[in-house]
């Protein structure tokens, strides 16, 4: 796909999604979606990280505004000058780093997630988070947090994995969400699931993309053994993975 077109239907559907609530409008709508359209369709294994909750953490971040502030913090490797680190992206750019290095046969990598580093990953990718609004005191935050906009917003989330047309979906704490809203049918669908070494082992087959539950990327335990987890996923589905990029 052309990337300039995909980046107006991603706009198209962001504004749409802003629309779509009933009754408690959004205050502080944070637009997520392709970090790097470029370089995401020039690279042949797409990935899709699909988050809880967005956020923001700039001058706008409790302001009434549509905010486009994460795609750039992303861009940027998710740190500001006085911070360099940001745990939570330094997993999720080895996730993606590890995604790559298996689907291509090599070893299992060891990073140091620098910021530069966590920009040059994070860059070919797209990221959604299930809650957009930002605001602590948004009407969709409490015990269910970042499902409850859902009912309403599955169908442009859908619309968005579809014109991103992913190879590999990692679901970052949201996987049995992602299942029960955007991927229902479970006719569709290949499962594996098994525990190992304190993980539940879960991941799906689609026609088209391999679904695959992680833990989120700011969780702070057992975050090896969750990179070998994904790593030896990969590895499993590495002629499922080659077999669909090659179909496109």
């Amino acid at each position: 796909m052309n990337y300039q077109d995909a980046l107006n239907q991603q706009a198209e559907i962001l504004d749409q999604t802003y629309h779509s609530t009933e009754g408690t409008p959004y205050t502080h709508f944070v637009c997520d979606g392709l970090i790097d359209a470029k370089k995401y369709y020039s690279i042949p294994l797409h990935i899709l990280i699909v988050g809880r909750e967005s956020y923001s953490s700039g001058p706008n971040a409790k302001k009434e505004c549509i905010d486009t502030g994460w795609i750039d913090y992303l861009s940027h490797g998710g740190a500001g000058q006085a911070q360099n680190r940001n745990p939570s992206l330094e997993n999720a750019s080895k996730w993606i780093h590890i995604i790559r290095e298996a689907y291509a046969g090599n070893e299992f990598p060891i990073d140091h997630a620098t910021k530069q580093f966590r920009a040059q990953q994070l860059s070919t990718i797209a990221w959604i988070n299930l809650k957009r609004e930002s605001n602590t005191e948004s009407a969709y935050c409490g015990k269910t947090g970042f499902a409850n906009e859902l009912p309403y917003t599955a169908q442009f989330i859908k619309r968005q994995i579809d014109l991103y047309n992913p190879h590999v979906v990692l679901c970052g704490g949201t996987y049995d969400e992602v299942k029960k809203f955007i991927f229902n049918d479970a006719n569709q669908s290949q499962k594996y699931e098994s525990s190992a070494n304190g993980f539940n082992k879960r991941f799906e087959r689609y026609n088209k993309m391999l679904v695959v539950d992680c833990q989120h990327p700011a969780a702070r335990h057992n975050v090896d053994s969750q990179r070998h987890l994904i790593y030896s996923i990969i590895k499993e589905n590495s002629d499922f993975l080659h077999d669909l990029v090659s179909n496109d």
